[in-house]
């Protein structure tokens, strides 16, 4: 009854009951029935998630973390409290992060106990387990700043019981390992700096390969699991260029992810790595891209590739292009044909009224024509734009059909009016061509209706095309 009496009134109105309700179920939860320590943390849940500000967090939080220890019924509830309370007490992900929150006092137990509480013989009882991590993860991720003094040791103690997981037989489904490299993944966003000295960095990638190695050992197949590619993400923000030498590593696990046909977000995990430590190589990505590349190509022309896939892989070319500019030219040609191969698709190879068909095909087509974009810069970046020449007609012809067919969305119209105004800039001698071209002055009108960054850059390339 109190969980659900909170449900409802507003904070300043439930404030009074909500702390003095607290008091009472924090020492329900020492009640010898286990009935009632349970039903005590359910109600507490219920107040996490309606007027978490309202909690007396530095009275709470204490018992919070003995009770982590009690029944798993009981311990999963209170683990949902902690995950709450770190919620609202500071922006999560890149943050900006408070320099101090109600949490920062108990953040090295609270860590050390759910890292305990997640490895303990009962985790695997009524979602325990994952429970505990979550909340681990939840608590790094919104620390204050004032923590990440402690993340470092936090770190290398995660990493340890890594490999201590690795070395055993006590995970037979990798599930713990996982969770570890997620709780390792945050640990490297808060603290990326730290985490970018060579033996941090070249320790991770190795507990990274080692996870994927023991889970490819007891799944008995070639498939790979997704935390590990996610992991790596923010190591590669965080080293830029000096990923590099990890490629040896990671490259192989990425192209198997890519190629691999059975697992469609790990394909999607993998190809947006590739982008990921394209932008962070720059030119260097030109010695590495090969194997990456023809494994893309490979999936593009899957006909029963996931549809979800294939604008990605799309706009990762376009991340590579960029990357490495001119040395971009030795790839152009099978490049082009495989995109002008994904974007001849018409509205009419499937159902007109079918919102998902439409929906993909727009997203192909705004990954397509940025793509375009992306080699065009990156070409006439090193003065090699030349060599795209014979492939303008190609990307005209696209835009014309866009334009024709009229099913499109505002990203697939900027998407267009940018690389029509690219390639005018880049080939003035197709002025007098298309400033003549009526179909680009219905492209330019309907860009023009949605305002903003859409319509200056018809505007743009109405200027830049003499049209009046």
């Amino acid at each position: 009854a109190m969980g659900a009496v909170v449900d409802g009134p507003t904070l300043e109105n439930a404030r009074g009951l909500v702390v003095s309700c607290t008091s009472f179920l924090t020492k329900a939860l020492d009640d010898p029935s286990i009935t009632v320590r349970e039903t005590a943390a359910w109600s507490l849940s219920q107040f996490a998630v309606d007027h978490t500000v309202a909690l007396p967090v530095a009275e709470l939080v204490p018992r919070l973390a003995r009770s982590l220890s009690d029944h798993p019924r009981v311990a999963g509830k209170v683990c949902f409290v902690l995950q709450r309370i770190a919620e609202a007490s500071s922006p999560g992900g890149a943050g900006p992060h408070e320099n101090t929150t109600a949490l920062s006092p108990f953040f090295l137990d609270l860590v050390k106990v759910l890292a305990q509480t997640a490895e303990s013989p009962t985790a695997t009882e009524h979602g325990l387990r994952m429970a505990a991590f979550g909340a681990l993860v939840t608590v790094v991720s919104h620390a204050g700043r004032d923590c990440e003094q402690h993340m470092l040791p936090v770190l290398q103690s995660v990493s340890q019981q890594l490999q201590v997981v690795l070395q055993g037989d006590q995970d037979p489904d990798c599930e713990v390992a996982t969770q570890l490299v997620s709780t390792l993944q945050v640990l490297t966003q808060r603290i990326p700096a730290v985490v970018s000295a060579p033996e941090t960095a070249g320790a991770l990638v190795e507990l990274y390969c080692a996870v994927q190695a023991k889970y490819q050992r007891v799944q008995g197949t070639a498939a790979l699991c997704e935390e590990p590619l996610v992991a790596l993400g923010p190591l590669v923000l965080s080293l830029q260029e000096k990923f590099e030498p990890y490629l040896a590593s990671v490259g192989p696990l990425v192209t198997s992810g890519i190629t691999n046909a059975d697992q469609a977000s790990v394909c999607r995990v993998s190809v947006r790595l590739v982008g990921e430590i394209s932008r962070a190589l720059g030119a260097k990505m030109s010695a590495h891209c090969h194997a990456l590349l023809e494994s893309m190509y490979t999936k593009l022309n899957d006909r029963g590739v996931d549809r979800t896939i294939k604008p990605a892989i799309v706009e990762c070319i376009g991340d590579i292009a960029f990357a490495i500019g001119g040395q971009f030219h030795v790839f152009l040609k099978l490049v082009v044909e495989t995109l002008q191969a994904a974007a001849s698709t018409t509205i009419a190879a499937g159902n007109p009224q079918d919102d998902e068909w439409v929906d993909y095909l727009n997203c192909l087509r705004e990954s397509v024509l940025s793509t375009y974009t992306s080699i065009i810069w990156g070409l006439k970046t090193d003065g090699m734009l030349g060599s795209f020449q014979e492939y303008v007609n190609g990307v005209l012809e696209l835009v014309q059909r866009i334009v024709v067919e009229g099913v499109h969305t505002e990203d697939v119209l900027e998407a267009a009016v940018s690389v029509v105004g690219d390639l005018i800039l880049g080939f003035p001698q197709l002025v007098p061509y298309l400033a003549a071209a009526p179909w680009l002055d219905t492209l330019a009108a309907q860009a023009m209706q949605y305002g903003g960054a859409c319509a200056q850059k018809a505007q743009f390339m109405q200027a830049k095309r003499g049209a009046r």
